[in-house]
């Protein structure tokens, strides 16, 4: 659901846009022009999405869903009469997890991990955090290999170029069939 309102602060008046999930109501306080968001928790429960809405929602293609729901990083949905996949709030709150932890560098094999820690025992702030450092630290790493790689290159790159007229340079470079 989307929603526009026309605001002012400071006697400058401004149009915001809002997407709104439809689970969601909008409660404006005229006294003290607050807009307040809350959850109808009784609607959530009842928010059904089919594949391709779930998709959508989460940023995700279909196929996405269908492969993570095969890994089982999320649930089995339950079905329609008709025998279509029909998804929770929940799910869409864990596939939204998912593509958002993608994001951040983890792995579907660590984010598979974590969701299945937090099933079993509720993962403490320390532990999250510990694992953020862990994959900072491997980018880190990851990083500095390639600039190391990428100096050998061009320290190589130089010494072709000024060797370029040396005959042992010429035939090696026509073995590799590099020749300039």
């Amino acid at each position: 659901m989307k929603e526009s309102f026309f605001l002012s602060y400071k006697s400058n008046p401004f149009n915001i846009n809002l997407q709104i999930h439809p689970s969601a109501r909008l409660r404006h306080d005229s006294k003290t022009g607050t807009i307040k968001v809350q959850r109808d928790e009784r609607m959530s429960v009842m928010t059904s999405y089919l594949r391709g809405q779930l998709a959508k929602l989460a940023n995700v293609h279909t196929e996405t869903v269908r492969y993570y729901e095969e890994l089982g990083l999320l649930p089995q949905p339950r079905r329609s009469e008709s025998g279509y996949r029909l998804y929770s709030e929940d799910a869409l709150s864990r596939l939204t997890f998912i593509h958002h932890a993608k994001s951040c560098g983890f792995t579907l094999k660590e984010i598979q991990k974590a969701l299945a820690a937090s099933e079993n025992t509720r993962i403490d702030l320390n532990d999250f955090l510990g694992a953020i450092d862990k994959k900072m630290t491997k980018i880190r790493s990851d990083i500095a290999k390639k600039e190391t790689t990428l100096t050998l290159l061009a320290k190589l790159r130089i010494h072709l170029q000024a060797a370029d007229k040396s005959p042992e340079i010429q035939a090696m470079l026509r073995t590799l069939h590099l020749e300039s």
